[in-house]
């Protein structure tokens, strides 16, 4: 019931443009099919879904779910960062990738996070095209997502999805909550970056 409303608004998201949408598909299919095809990564985890519901479940992945199964931050130094960190896992990822925890364990490789799932009633209202068609009930589920991240003492949030990352982002402004990123903006801003050139 409620996941087919997302993903109906998911699909509307992407086909507002349908000329687009179809070629994004027809891409995905071409990709899918091919003997030396990569993977294809998306930071946004309503992205990544749309494009596995499209044809292309072999070769497409969120980007933290990829990148904490490839292990591919292992031998990287990050800056410590004694801090809570709430992390927010969207409904795309959780209801339609089935992927669960993955933010929270790419997080890991950051020394002093303490990473505090936040949930709220369930989801952050984002819900495709729901922050801007019903936005009271949006507004209210972000709000029960940001009282949680604050209740956790956390200073800064985390969510993989695009549409929930910018609608938690706005309701934690105005509720003076913690500061809202992508899990690699966080990555990037502790990255130790070392000259090896000389």
């Amino acid at each position: 019931a409620a996941s087919d409303v997302y993903k109906r608004q998911l699909e509307y998201h992407h086909y507002a443009s349908a000329a687009g949408g179809r070629k994004l598909v027809r891409w995905l299919e071409a990709h899918d099919a091919a003997d030396d095809a990569v993977p294809v990564l998306h930071a946004s985890s309503a992205c990544a879904a749309f494009a596995r519901e499209h044809g292309a479940a072999e070769h497409v992945f969120e980007a933290c779910a990829w990148a904490s199964a490839a292990k591919v931050l292992s031998g990287l130094t990050f800056k410590p960062l004694p801090a809570s960190v709430a992390v927010h896992t969207p409904c795309s990822q959780r209801n339609l990738l089935r992927e669960y925890g993955s933010a929270r364990h790419l997080l890991s490789v950051v020394p002093g996070i303490e990473p505090v799932e936040v949930s709220g009633l369930g989801c952050c209202g984002a819900a495709g095209l729901g922050m801007l068609s019903e936005r009271t009930r949006a507004r209210t589920l972000a709000s029960e997502v940001i009282r949680e991240a604050l209740a956790a003492d956390a200073r800064i949030l985390v969510s993989s999805n695009a549409g929930c990352l910018l609608h938690l982002r706005a309701t934690a402004q105005s509720l003076n909550g913690p500061e809202v990123l992508h899990p690699f903006e966080l990555l990037d801003r502790q990255l130790v970056i070392t000259d090896n050139s000389a």
